[in-house]
């Protein structure tokens, strides 16, 4: 086993399985299994017709609990599958539609297939105008904070395509988040800014990226979605990977409260 200190990022999913935390809608009539309902699983009734726009008849309650936090920043951690792009692209047309005079800014990161195709559909469905901007390595010097405030869009999702991560990765970010205060920012799939880069990364560059969320949040809605597990396993194990992985996830968790840390 690891020695990375990863009590935040995982949870039991035995347990979880066993006790059918999922939301798949169950015919009653047909089927064998004695249990009429998954507990936990709540109907998606409220807010846009998420059903009709990305055929999510249910949340578990934990999917739940974000859609309806209160609070101004969170950090959402779970693996493929566990609905992340989902939820944020709930969060992007709630925060559309019930705070137009503030622009809402997705900016979807990953590798050679980076899409953002989910955000896109959702927007079209729900008749939110919106702005697309792709970024690749090659062109992620040019000014794409300026092209977000000068959009006329409700809008913009910005696909950002991260095929040899470094430290400039995570201070180019930094720097567009504190251009872009007047706007709510979800940021999905960050665990890509930091696969494969020099894990002796200073903290400080770490704290400078979390303390800006936590500013940004101060007049805006900020989720993050990543799944550490994915970019930890995808790379070699070694010290020093292992100790980064500790202090990010020891930053975040003395940085945040347990009502903004959520893993599905």
């Amino acid at each position: 086993s690891s020695g990375i200190n990863a009590e935040w990022p995982l949870r039991p999913g035995d347990k979880e399985l066993r006790e059918g935390e999922i939301t798949l809608l169950q015919n009653d009539k047909k089927s064998k299994c004695k249990k009429s309902i998954n507990p936990g699983v709540i109907k998606a009734t409220d807010g846009i017709d998420i059903g009709e726009c990305l055929g999510v008849k249910y949340f578990t309650a934990e999917q739940e609990r974000i859609l309806k936090s209160k609070e101004k920043l969170l950090w959402i951690n779970g693996p493929a599958g566990t609905g992340k792009t989902v939820l944020l692209s709930r969060k992007l047309i709630d925060l559309a539609q019930f705070d137009p005079g503030r622009k809402v800014v997705v900016f979807k990161f990953g590798g050679g297939n980076n899409n953002s195709t989910t955000y896109q559909d959702i927007c079209k469905k729900a008749g939110v105008d919106y702005e697309l901007l792709s970024v690749s390595n090659d062109e992620i010097w040019f000014d794409v904070s300026g092209l977000i405030l000068k959009s006329t869009c409700s809008a913009v999702i910005v696909e950002i395509t991260l095929k040899h991560p470094g430290q400039w990765s995570i201070k180019w970010i930094t720097d567009r988040l504190k251009q872009l205060s007047c706007c709510h920012v979800l940021l999905d799939d960050v665990q890509c800014v930091f696969n494969s880069i020099n894990y002796s990364i200073p903290t400080s560059l770490l704290q400078t990226l979390v303390n800006t969320l936590i500013m940004l949040s101060v007049n805006n809605t900020v989720i993050v979605a990543c799944d550490f597990m994915q970019s930890y396993w995808e790379t070699c194990f070694t010290n020093d990977i292992e100790n980064f992985y500790s202090r990010i996830i020891g930053l975040i968790g003395k940085k945040l409260n347990s009502d903004q840390l959520v893993t599905l």
